[in-house]
Protein backbone atom coordinates (compact mmCIF):
# COMPACT_ATOMS: atom_id res chain seq x y z
CA UNK A 1 0.00 0.00 0.00
CA UNK A 2 1.65 3.52 -1.07
CA UNK A 3 1.21 6.62 1.10
CA UNK A 4 1.97 10.19 0.17
CA UNK A 5 1.90 11.56 3.64
CA UNK A 6 2.85 14.69 2.34
CA UNK A 7 -0.88 15.18 0.80
CA UNK A 8 -2.80 15.54 4.35
CA UNK A 9 -4.94 18.75 4.00
CA UNK A 10 -5.87 21.15 6.15
CA UNK A 11 -9.39 19.84 6.20
CA UNK A 12 -11.86 22.03 7.99
CA UNK A 13 -12.12 25.68 8.92
CA UNK A 14 -11.67 26.80 12.46
CA UNK A 15 -14.50 27.75 13.08
CA UNK A 16 -15.97 24.27 12.95
CA UNK A 17 -13.38 22.11 15.16
CA UNK A 18 -10.08 22.78 17.08
CA UNK A 19 -7.00 21.23 16.08
CA UNK A 20 -6.19 17.76 17.36
CA UNK A 21 -4.02 15.09 16.72
CA UNK A 22 -5.05 12.07 14.88
CA UNK A 23 -2.81 8.70 13.77
CA UNK A 24 -3.00 7.19 10.71
CA UNK A 25 -4.74 3.40 10.65
CA UNK A 26 -4.82 1.05 8.59
CA UNK A 27 -7.45 -1.82 8.48
CA UNK A 28 -8.85 -3.61 12.01
CA UNK A 29 -5.62 -2.74 13.71
CA UNK A 30 -3.23 0.77 14.35
CA UNK A 31 -0.56 1.24 12.80
CA UNK A 32 0.79 4.63 14.21
CA UNK A 33 3.40 5.35 11.13
CA UNK A 34 3.20 8.89 11.93
CA UNK A 35 0.56 11.24 14.01
CA UNK A 36 -0.70 14.60 12.20
CA UNK A 37 -2.29 17.74 13.10
CA UNK A 38 -5.26 18.07 11.46
CA UNK A 39 -8.57 19.72 12.33
CA UNK A 40 -11.81 17.41 13.31
CA UNK A 41 -14.69 18.06 12.28
CA UNK A 42 -16.40 16.42 15.69
CA UNK A 43 -15.15 19.08 18.62
CA UNK A 44 -12.36 20.23 21.05
CA UNK A 45 -12.65 16.65 22.70
CA UNK A 46 -12.97 14.19 20.01
CA UNK A 47 -10.84 12.97 17.59
CA UNK A 48 -10.83 11.62 14.13
CA UNK A 49 -8.32 9.25 12.16
CA UNK A 50 -7.27 10.76 9.50
CA UNK A 51 -5.45 9.35 6.52
CA UNK A 52 -3.47 10.41 4.04
CA UNK A 53 -4.13 9.37 0.16
CA UNK A 54 -3.89 6.28 -0.06
CA UNK A 55 -3.17 3.88 -3.35
CA UNK A 56 -6.04 1.26 -2.96
CA UNK A 57 -4.93 -2.16 -4.45
CA UNK A 58 -6.61 -1.12 -7.53
CA UNK A 59 -4.37 1.49 -8.24
CA UNK A 60 -6.77 4.30 -7.59
CA UNK A 61 -5.96 7.41 -4.83
CA UNK A 62 -7.95 8.45 -2.63
CA UNK A 63 -8.70 10.80 0.95
CA UNK A 64 -9.96 8.64 3.56
CA UNK A 65 -11.28 9.38 7.15
CA UNK A 66 -11.71 6.47 9.53
CA UNK A 67 -13.10 6.66 13.18
CA UNK A 68 -14.56 4.32 15.61
CA UNK A 69 -13.84 0.67 16.80
CA UNK A 70 -13.48 -2.27 13.61
CA UNK A 71 -15.02 -5.02 16.29
CA UNK A 72 -18.89 -3.90 15.24
CA UNK A 73 -20.42 -3.41 12.24
CA UNK A 74 -18.15 -1.69 9.87
CA UNK A 75 -19.99 1.83 7.91
CA UNK A 76 -18.41 2.94 4.44
CA UNK A 77 -20.07 6.40 3.30
CA UNK A 78 -20.20 7.56 -0.14
CA UNK A 79 -20.94 11.23 -1.01
CA UNK A 80 -22.77 12.71 -3.77
CA UNK A 81 -21.52 14.64 -7.32
CA UNK A 82 -19.66 17.40 -6.21
CA UNK A 83 -19.42 16.57 -2.88
CA UNK A 84 -17.37 15.32 -0.01
CA UNK A 85 -16.34 12.96 2.63
CA UNK A 86 -17.09 16.11 4.72
CA UNK A 87 -21.08 15.51 3.98
CA UNK A 88 -21.26 13.09 6.52
CA UNK A 89 -19.40 14.86 9.68
CA UNK A 90 -22.57 14.92 11.63
CA UNK A 91 -23.67 11.61 11.44
CA UNK A 92 -20.52 9.75 11.64
CA UNK A 93 -19.77 12.08 14.97
CA UNK A 94 -22.90 10.42 16.36
CA UNK A 95 -21.11 7.02 15.69
CA UNK A 96 -18.66 6.69 18.08
CA UNK A 97 -19.40 3.18 18.72
CA UNK A 98 -18.81 1.97 14.96
CA UNK A 99 -16.23 2.04 12.69
CA UNK A 100 -17.25 4.96 10.08
CA UNK A 101 -15.22 5.01 6.86
CA UNK A 102 -15.15 8.12 4.63
CA UNK A 103 -13.50 8.97 1.53
CA UNK A 104 -13.55 11.38 -1.24
CA UNK A 105 -14.73 9.42 -4.67
CA UNK A 106 -11.47 9.96 -7.29
CA UNK A 107 -11.52 13.32 -9.01
CA UNK A 108 -13.76 15.01 -5.73
CA UNK A 109 -12.70 17.07 -3.25
CA UNK A 110 -9.16 15.82 -1.89
CA UNK A 111 -8.76 12.88 -4.43
CA UNK A 112 -6.85 13.43 -6.94
CA UNK A 113 -8.56 12.78 -11.07
CA UNK A 114 -7.85 9.33 -11.83
CA UNK A 115 -6.64 8.37 -15.38
CA UNK A 116 -9.64 5.89 -15.86
CA UNK A 117 -12.81 7.40 -16.95
CA UNK A 118 -15.32 7.72 -13.95
CA UNK A 119 -18.66 5.54 -13.64
CA UNK A 120 -21.00 4.35 -11.16
CA UNK A 121 -19.50 0.86 -12.27
CA UNK A 122 -15.46 1.76 -11.91
CA UNK A 123 -16.48 3.89 -8.77
CA UNK A 124 -18.50 0.98 -7.01
CA UNK A 125 -15.06 -1.21 -8.08
CA UNK A 126 -13.28 1.91 -6.18
CA UNK A 127 -15.64 0.60 -3.09
CA UNK A 128 -14.52 -2.98 -3.39
CA UNK A 129 -10.75 -1.97 -3.62
CA UNK A 130 -11.22 0.51 -0.34
CA UNK A 131 -12.49 -2.58 1.80
CA UNK A 132 -9.81 -4.79 0.47
CA UNK A 133 -6.96 -2.41 1.26
CA UNK A 134 -8.54 -1.69 4.70
CA UNK A 135 -9.49 -5.47 5.25
CA UNK A 136 -13.11 -5.10 5.87
CA UNK A 137 -14.56 -8.03 4.64
CA UNK A 138 -18.26 -6.82 4.74
CA UNK A 139 -19.56 -3.41 5.21
CA UNK A 140 -22.98 -1.24 5.70
CA UNK A 141 -22.63 0.87 2.51
CA UNK A 142 -24.22 4.84 3.36
CA UNK A 143 -24.78 6.51 -0.23
CA UNK A 144 -25.96 9.86 -0.62
CA UNK A 145 -27.39 10.88 -4.53
CA UNK A 146 -25.26 9.36 -6.83
CA UNK A 147 -23.53 8.24 -3.66
CA UNK A 148 -26.55 6.10 -3.56
CA UNK A 149 -26.16 5.24 -6.73
CA UNK A 150 -22.81 3.96 -6.56
CA UNK A 151 -23.85 1.58 -2.87
CA UNK A 152 -26.44 0.21 -4.73
CA UNK A 153 -24.20 -1.07 -8.10
CA UNK A 154 -21.71 -1.81 -5.71
CA UNK A 155 -24.31 -4.20 -3.65
CA UNK A 156 -25.91 -5.85 -6.80
CA UNK A 157 -21.94 -6.72 -7.96
CA UNK A 158 -20.82 -7.82 -4.86
CA UNK A 159 -23.24 -8.60 -2.78
CA UNK A 160 -20.72 -10.74 -0.51
CA UNK A 161 -19.01 -7.49 0.70
CA UNK A 162 -22.44 -5.51 1.62
CA UNK A 163 -24.28 -6.19 5.11
CA UNK A 164 -26.67 -3.33 4.43
CA UNK A 165 -27.33 -0.15 2.29
CA UNK A 166 -28.90 3.04 3.24
CA UNK A 167 -30.18 5.25 0.72
CA UNK A 168 -30.67 8.96 1.25
CA UNK A 169 -31.95 10.39 -2.55
CA UNK A 170 -30.38 8.50 -4.78
CA UNK A 171 -30.15 9.72 -7.80
CA UNK A 172 -28.41 9.00 -11.51
CA UNK A 173 -28.40 11.76 -13.93
CA UNK A 174 -27.82 9.33 -16.82
CA UNK A 175 -31.69 8.41 -15.95
CA UNK A 176 -33.02 12.08 -16.22
CA UNK A 177 -36.68 11.92 -15.38
CA UNK A 178 -37.41 15.26 -17.27
CA UNK A 179 -35.63 18.26 -19.49
CA UNK A 180 -35.17 20.43 -16.39
CA UNK A 181 -33.95 18.02 -14.10
CA UNK A 182 -31.17 16.68 -17.25
CA UNK A 183 -30.43 20.73 -17.05
CA UNK A 184 -29.64 20.68 -13.51
CA UNK A 185 -27.41 17.20 -13.77
CA UNK A 186 -25.52 19.39 -16.61
CA UNK A 187 -25.09 22.46 -14.66
CA UNK A 188 -24.00 20.72 -11.75
CA UNK A 189 -21.26 18.07 -13.73
CA UNK A 190 -19.85 21.31 -15.23
CA UNK A 191 -19.14 22.74 -11.97
CA UNK A 192 -17.28 19.58 -10.89
CA UNK A 193 -15.53 19.58 -14.01
CA UNK A 194 -14.55 22.98 -13.73
CA UNK A 195 -13.54 22.78 -9.72
CA UNK A 196 -15.86 25.28 -8.38
CA UNK A 197 -18.39 22.73 -6.98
Amino acid sequence: MAIDPSCVPDLFSPQIGGGTNCQVIFGPGTRDLTTYPTRSFYNNNDEQKIMPRLQLKNGTVVQVSDTGVADKTQIVFIHGLGSSENFYGAVIASLKDRRCVSFDTPGAARSPVPAKVQSVKTISEDVIALLDTLGIPRAVLVGHSIGGIIASQTAADFPERVEKLVLIGPVNPSANPSPEASEVWTQRIKLVQNGTA
